[in-house]
Protein backbone atom coordinates (compact mmCIF):
# COMPACT_ATOMS: atom_id res chain seq x y z
CA UNK A 1 0.00 0.00 0.00
CA UNK A 2 1.48 2.68 -1.29
CA UNK A 3 0.07 5.34 0.82
CA UNK A 4 1.21 3.80 4.49
CA UNK A 5 4.37 3.13 3.35
CA UNK A 6 4.90 7.30 2.87
CA UNK A 7 2.28 7.57 6.01
CA UNK A 8 5.10 5.24 7.93
CA UNK A 9 7.87 6.74 6.63
CA UNK A 10 7.19 10.35 6.80
CA UNK A 11 6.16 10.17 10.28
CA UNK A 12 9.06 7.81 11.41
CA UNK A 13 6.61 5.19 12.53
CA UNK A 14 7.40 1.48 13.11
CA UNK A 15 5.74 -1.26 12.12
CA UNK A 16 4.42 -3.52 14.65
CA UNK A 17 5.54 -1.44 17.54
CA UNK A 18 3.17 1.65 17.05
CA UNK A 19 0.62 2.73 18.96
CA UNK A 20 -2.26 4.70 17.59
CA UNK A 21 -4.28 6.33 20.27
CA UNK A 22 -7.78 8.00 19.85
CA UNK A 23 -8.30 10.66 22.93
CA UNK A 24 -11.29 12.40 21.99
CA UNK A 25 -15.11 11.66 22.12
CA UNK A 26 -18.16 13.70 20.79
CA UNK A 27 -20.81 12.24 23.90
CA UNK A 28 -18.82 11.64 26.54
CA UNK A 29 -16.71 13.29 29.12
CA UNK A 30 -12.80 12.94 28.26
CA UNK A 31 -10.26 12.50 30.46
CA UNK A 32 -7.80 15.26 31.23
CA UNK A 33 -4.76 15.61 28.77
CA UNK A 34 -2.21 15.00 31.16
CA UNK A 35 -2.73 11.43 31.38
CA UNK A 36 -2.85 11.66 27.69
CA UNK A 37 0.64 13.09 27.60
CA UNK A 38 2.10 10.55 30.96
CA UNK A 39 1.02 7.60 28.67
CA UNK A 40 2.63 8.99 25.61
CA UNK A 41 5.97 9.84 27.08
CA UNK A 42 6.23 6.26 28.95
CA UNK A 43 5.39 4.28 25.56
CA UNK A 44 8.26 6.35 23.78
CA UNK A 45 10.36 5.64 26.79
CA UNK A 46 9.64 1.43 26.29
CA UNK A 47 10.22 2.07 22.65
CA UNK A 48 7.17 2.78 20.92
CA UNK A 49 6.53 5.10 18.31
CA UNK A 50 2.50 6.70 18.91
CA UNK A 51 0.53 8.64 16.63
CA UNK A 52 -2.64 10.47 18.05
CA UNK A 53 -6.17 10.32 15.65
CA UNK A 54 -6.18 14.03 15.14
CA UNK A 55 -8.79 15.68 12.62
CA UNK A 56 -7.39 19.38 12.68
CA UNK A 57 -6.90 22.15 15.49
CA UNK A 58 -10.04 20.46 17.15
CA UNK A 59 -8.45 17.06 18.00
CA UNK A 60 -4.72 17.91 18.34
CA UNK A 61 -2.11 15.93 18.90
CA UNK A 62 -0.44 14.80 22.29
CA UNK A 63 2.29 16.13 22.88
CA UNK A 64 5.12 13.68 22.10
CA UNK A 65 3.13 11.91 19.52
CA UNK A 66 2.48 12.67 15.52
CA UNK A 67 -0.79 13.39 14.33
CA UNK A 68 -2.37 11.01 11.62
CA UNK A 69 -5.71 11.63 9.86
CA UNK A 70 -6.64 7.72 8.56
CA UNK A 71 -8.99 7.59 5.46
CA UNK A 72 -11.55 4.68 6.41
CA UNK A 73 -10.68 2.84 3.40
CA UNK A 74 -6.83 2.65 4.90
CA UNK A 75 -7.42 2.19 8.39
CA UNK A 76 -7.76 -1.26 8.44
CA UNK A 77 -4.38 -1.99 7.00
CA UNK A 78 -2.42 1.08 8.92
CA UNK A 79 -3.59 -0.06 12.77
CA UNK A 80 -2.91 -3.84 11.84
CA UNK A 81 0.57 -2.28 10.49
CA UNK A 82 0.70 -0.39 13.40
CA UNK A 83 -0.58 -2.76 15.98
CA UNK A 84 -2.04 -1.44 19.11
CA UNK A 85 -4.86 0.98 19.82
CA UNK A 86 -5.94 3.15 22.43
CA UNK A 87 -9.30 4.83 22.60
CA UNK A 88 -11.32 6.58 24.67
CA UNK A 89 -14.98 5.14 24.08
CA UNK A 90 -16.35 6.18 20.73
CA UNK A 91 -17.50 5.17 17.22
CA UNK A 92 -13.72 4.71 16.48
CA UNK A 93 -14.07 2.29 18.60
CA UNK A 94 -16.58 -0.19 17.49
CA UNK A 95 -14.61 0.17 13.84
CA UNK A 96 -11.43 -0.92 15.15
CA UNK A 97 -12.54 -3.90 17.07
CA UNK A 98 -13.28 -5.46 13.73
CA UNK A 99 -9.03 -4.84 13.06
CA UNK A 100 -6.69 -7.57 13.93
CA UNK A 101 -4.68 -5.66 16.21
CA UNK A 102 -4.22 -5.19 20.38
CA UNK A 103 -6.83 -3.50 21.31
CA UNK A 104 -7.73 -0.80 24.31
CA UNK A 105 -10.45 1.13 25.59
CA UNK A 106 -11.12 3.44 27.67
CA UNK A 107 -14.52 4.13 29.18
CA UNK A 108 -15.36 7.15 31.80
CA UNK A 109 -17.11 6.52 34.89
CA UNK A 110 -20.33 8.24 34.00
CA UNK A 111 -23.68 7.67 34.19
CA UNK A 112 -25.74 8.11 31.18
CA UNK A 113 -29.29 7.79 29.89
CA UNK A 114 -29.92 4.85 27.59
CA UNK A 115 -32.47 5.45 24.71
CA UNK A 116 -35.14 3.74 26.94
CA UNK A 117 -34.52 5.78 29.85
CA UNK A 118 -32.51 3.63 31.79
CA UNK A 119 -29.49 4.80 33.95
CA UNK A 120 -26.28 3.04 34.05
CA UNK A 121 -22.58 3.62 33.12
CA UNK A 122 -20.52 4.16 29.50
CA UNK A 123 -18.98 0.57 30.74
CA UNK A 124 -22.39 -1.31 31.05
CA UNK A 125 -23.91 0.07 27.81
CA UNK A 126 -21.00 0.30 25.62
CA UNK A 127 -18.58 -2.42 26.88
CA UNK A 128 -16.78 -3.91 23.68
CA UNK A 129 -17.01 -7.08 24.88
CA UNK A 130 -20.60 -7.29 26.20
CA UNK A 131 -21.67 -5.99 23.24
CA UNK A 132 -20.06 -8.77 21.15
CA UNK A 133 -17.71 -7.38 19.01
CA UNK A 134 -14.72 -7.93 20.56
CA UNK A 135 -14.01 -10.82 23.26
CA UNK A 136 -9.95 -9.77 23.51
CA UNK A 137 -10.40 -6.53 23.59
CA UNK A 138 -9.01 -4.87 27.05
CA UNK A 139 -11.29 -2.22 28.79
CA UNK A 140 -10.63 -0.33 31.78
CA UNK A 141 -13.54 2.39 33.66
CA UNK A 142 -11.80 5.02 35.67
CA UNK A 143 -13.73 8.63 36.19
CA UNK A 144 -11.77 12.07 35.40
CA UNK A 145 -10.83 13.26 38.42
CA UNK A 146 -10.34 10.10 40.36
CA UNK A 147 -6.24 10.78 40.01
CA UNK A 148 -5.65 7.29 42.36
CA UNK A 149 -7.44 5.39 39.33
CA UNK A 150 -6.01 7.27 36.62
CA UNK A 151 -1.94 6.34 38.06
CA UNK A 152 -3.33 2.25 38.18
CA UNK A 153 -5.35 2.50 34.99
CA UNK A 154 -2.11 4.08 33.53
CA UNK A 155 0.46 1.02 34.97
CA UNK A 156 -1.90 -1.54 34.04
CA UNK A 157 -1.90 -0.26 30.23
CA UNK A 158 1.39 -0.42 30.09
CA UNK A 159 2.29 -3.52 31.15
CA UNK A 160 0.96 -4.69 28.38
CA UNK A 161 3.87 -2.96 26.56
CA UNK A 162 6.48 -4.46 28.58
CA UNK A 163 8.69 -6.76 26.59
CA UNK A 164 11.82 -8.91 28.57
CA UNK A 165 14.02 -6.43 27.39
CA UNK A 166 11.97 -3.11 29.00
CA UNK A 167 11.87 -5.00 31.85
CA UNK A 168 15.24 -5.91 32.50
CA UNK A 169 15.85 -2.35 31.56
CA UNK A 170 12.93 -0.46 33.91
CA UNK A 171 13.60 -2.83 36.74
CA UNK A 172 16.23 -2.65 38.22
CA UNK A 173 17.84 -4.40 41.50
CA UNK A 174 19.82 -2.52 43.73
CA UNK A 175 21.97 -3.11 46.98
CA UNK A 176 18.82 -2.64 49.33
CA UNK A 177 16.92 -5.17 47.62
CA UNK A 178 18.73 -8.29 49.12
CA UNK A 179 21.19 -9.12 51.39
CA UNK A 180 24.34 -11.28 50.79
CA UNK A 181 24.27 -14.24 53.67
CA UNK A 182 27.82 -15.27 53.20
CA UNK A 183 28.78 -11.19 53.97
CA UNK A 184 26.69 -10.00 56.95
CA UNK A 185 28.34 -9.98 60.84
CA UNK A 186 25.16 -11.99 62.54
CA UNK A 187 21.68 -12.93 62.37
CA UNK A 188 20.52 -9.64 63.61
CA UNK A 189 21.51 -8.14 60.72
CA UNK A 190 19.40 -10.07 58.90
CA UNK A 191 16.28 -10.51 60.89
CA UNK A 192 16.35 -6.66 60.92
CA UNK A 193 16.53 -6.92 56.94
CA UNK A 194 13.40 -9.20 56.86
CA UNK A 195 11.79 -5.97 58.79
CA UNK A 196 11.96 -3.63 56.42
CA UNK A 197 10.56 -3.40 53.36
CA UNK A 198 12.38 -3.87 49.90
CA UNK A 199 12.91 -1.03 47.48
CA UNK A 200 12.04 -3.56 44.79
CA UNK A 201 8.53 -3.99 46.12
CA UNK A 202 7.88 -0.29 43.95
CA UNK A 203 7.34 -2.15 40.91
CA UNK A 204 4.07 -4.31 42.68
CA UNK A 205 2.21 -0.57 43.07
CA UNK A 206 0.51 -2.95 45.81
CA UNK A 207 -1.29 0.67 46.81
CA UNK A 208 -3.24 0.69 43.51
CA UNK A 209 -4.77 -2.94 43.16
CA UNK A 210 -8.23 -2.91 43.64
CA UNK A 211 -10.59 -5.82 45.14
CA UNK A 212 -12.72 -7.63 42.59
CA UNK A 213 -15.55 -9.55 42.90
CA UNK A 214 -15.47 -13.62 43.40
CA UNK A 215 -15.90 -15.24 40.08
CA UNK A 216 -14.80 -17.88 38.01
CA UNK A 217 -12.00 -17.75 35.84
CA UNK A 218 -11.86 -17.09 32.57
CA UNK A 219 -8.27 -17.09 31.48
CA UNK A 220 -8.44 -13.94 29.99
CA UNK A 221 -5.25 -11.46 30.00
CA UNK A 222 -6.83 -8.51 31.97
CA UNK A 223 -7.20 -11.18 34.90
CA UNK A 224 -3.85 -11.18 35.98
CA UNK A 225 -3.76 -7.66 36.48
CA UNK A 226 -4.52 -6.33 39.56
Amino acid sequence: HEYLDTLFTEKKLERGKTVLIAPYANSLAELPMQFWEQLVSQLNKKGYTVCTNSAGSAQLPVQGSCPVYIPYHALQAFVEQAGYSISFRSGLSDILSGINHTQIVIHPKQDIYSIMGGVGSSFEYFSIKNMGLRDDAIEYEVAADDEKKMKYVLKSILCHFDTYENLLENMKVCEDDYIDVDKVGDYGEIAEFCTRGLPFCRYCAVQCRSVRDWKQFEHTEDEWLL
